[in-house]
C-alpha cells in the first residue's frame, strides 16, 4: 500500500464513539452545523485529481453513517474523538467491515457528547481511510483509547478522504465546508474519474460544469 507522507502532513485525526451519536443527533441539523466543527482545520497537503487517484493511497474506503462519537486518544498533545461508522459499502476489494472507527482532531477540544450532538441523523459519510499512527510513530498517550479492544483505528488520508452528505449535494468538512449541489455521495467514490466541481454563477467569473 502506498504512503501519502506528504499528503497526510498535518495530522488529521478523527475519533468517534457509541456514546449514541443517533439518539443524540436532531432531525434539525444541518450538514453546515456539522461541518462547522471543523471550519479552523487547515493542512498541507497534494490534492488528488480523482476517487479512482486517492483510492490508490487508501487501505479502506466506505460508506456508511455515524452512530456514535467516543472519546479518542491524545495524539501529539490534542484530544481526539473518534466516529463510530456503521458501514454501508465498502468499493475498495478489502472485505467490507460492520463498523469502522475513525479518528477525528476537532478544535477546541470538544468533547465527545457535544460532537454528537451536531450530526445529523440521516447524513451519509464517504471516508477514504488508513491506518491511525501509533505511538511508536509520534506521541501518544492512551493508545489503546477511542475504540473497543483489538479493533483497528483509522484516520482520512487527506481532507479530500472525509466527505458527507445528503441526497441533492455534499460537502467537504475538511476543505472548509465546500458544499457541491446537484451531487451524491457517490459521486466522491471510485471510480468516478473527478471528484464533483463547484457551482458557480457566470457572473462570479468561475466555471460551471
Amino acid at each position: 500500500m502506498a504512503s501519502l507522507g506528504a499528503l497526510v502532513a498535518g495530522a488529521l485525526v478523527a475519533c468517534q464513539a457509541e456514546s449514541g451519536a443517533e439518539e443524540s443527533a436532531s432531525s434539525s441539523r444541518s450538514l453546515e452545523d456539522f461541518a462547522q466543527l471543523f471550519e479552523t482545520i487547515s493542512t498541507d497537503y497534494n490534492p488528488m485529481p480523482s476517487p479512482q487517484a486517492l483510492a490508490e493511497y487508501s487501505q479502506l474506503v466506505v460508506t456508511g453513517r455515524i452512530t456514535g462519537v467516543i472519546p479518542g486518544r491524545d495524539v501529539g498533545g490534542l484530544r481526539t474523538v473518534t466516529f463510530v461508522v456503521r458501514v454501508d459499502d465498502e468499493v475498495t476489494e478489502a472485505a467490507k467491515p460492520a463498523v469502522v472507527h475513525v479518528e477525528m482532531d476537532i478544535p477546541f477540544n470538544l468533547p465527545a457528547n457535544e460532537v454528537a450532538r451536531h450530526v445529523p441523523r440521516d447524513m451519509q459519510v464517504a471516508y477514504f481511510l488508513v491506518e491511525a499512527p501509533t505511538a511508536d510513530e509520534i506521541p501518544i498517550v492512551d493508545e489503546r483509547a477511542g475504540r473497543p479492544p483489538g479493533m483497528p483505528l483509522y484516520i482520512p488520508v487527506s481532507p479530500q478522504g472525509f466527505w458527507i452528505g445528503e441526497p441533492g449535494r455534499v460537502l467537504q468538512p475538511l476543505e472548509h465546508g465546500q458544499a457541491f449541489p446537484d451531487s451524491d455521495i457517490q459521486d466522491v467514490l471510485p471510480p468516478s474519474k473527478r471528484f464533483p466541481l463547484e457551482k458557480v454563477s457566470p457572473g462570479d467569473g468561475g466555471t460551471t460544469d
